[in-house]
């Protein structure tokens, strides 16, 4: 019902000078909202998940990853003019740079992800498929 509300209400305040960037923000403001309550009401069991060094580790690689995508998709949108080909490149780009930011910072899963590419492509390899 909270979110609902806020939602209405930032509609109201926000479509008449944001137009479809204005409902956007809004549902996002009252999302957020929500995770904020819920994050609330459930402190005392999320705080000590949240405050481990191995989940601030993988937020701090996160974000990093996250500045990757950024690059690229500002070196799409400078370098090219075709929203398509901006959209394709941004996509099929993005995906290695946040792979390799997450491997060259050490996350554990890429790692392990990686590993198990590898050694698919190792016995495929192997078996003279390829």
């Amino acid at each position: 019902m909270v979110t609902a509300t806020i939602n209405v209400i930032l509609n109201f305040i926000l479509i008449p000078s944001m137009s479809y960037d204005g409902t956007s923000l809004s549902t996002v403001i009252a999302e957020f909202s929500v995770m904020v309550m819920n994050g609330y009401s459930c402190r005392d069991i999320i705080k000590p998940i949240i405050f481990k060094k191995e989940t601030l580790k993988n937020l701090f690689e996160s974000i990093i990853g996250c500045i990757g995508i950024v690059i690229v998709c500002l070196l799409c949108q400078w370098g090219l003019h075709s929203m398509i080909w901006k959209t394709i490149f941004s996509m099929v780009l993005s995906v290695p740079m946040y792979g390799a930011i997450l491997i060259l910072l050490g996350n554990e899963i890429a790692i392990s992800m990686l590993n198990n590419v590898l050694n698919i492509v190792k016995s495929i390899i192997s078996l003279g498929r390829l």
